[in-house]
């Protein structure tokens, strides 16, 4: 399926959800990396590049829609599908204009999160 690995950052508070979803995509043949908070999302983003972060909406602290507009601002080609469990729709709404490609819903089954990958690789994250 990947023609070259792909490094995905995986942004979720829960650490065991992050590393049950960074086990599955590292099977595929996925690089990945886990953070628990936006605030180190947006440290580990400025020392490293991703093509893809997975991002939880809901976090202590910075919530994902205030981490994906730093992230749109300084890494604008950086692919961002956003994970929730049940958003407001204005949520879902706001994270789509500001540059998410995708909001999955919690529980995310895996096929639906590779199929949400092969377009985000697909697009052309990489510079």
């Amino acid at each position: 399926m990947i023609e070259s690995p792909t490094n995905i950052l995986i942004v979720d508070d829960d650490p065991g959800v992050a590393e049950v979803v960074a086990a599955q995509l590292e099977r595929a043949g996925f690089l990945t990396r886990c953070v628990y908070s936006g605030e180190e999302a947006l440290r580990v983003l400025r020392e490293s590049e991703f093509d893809v972060v997975l991002l939880d909406y809901s976090m202590p602290g910075m919530n994902g829609v205030e981490v994906l507009r730093e992230i749109k601002g300084s890494h604008p080609r950086t692919s961002v599908i956003m994970v929730s469990g049940a958003p407001p729709p204005e949520v879902v709404a706001e994270a789509l204009r500001l540059g998410a490609l995708e909001y999955l819903f919690k529980p995310v089954k895996f096929a639906e999160l590779e199929r949400a990958l092969a377009r985000a690789i697909g697009r052309g994250s990489r510079p």
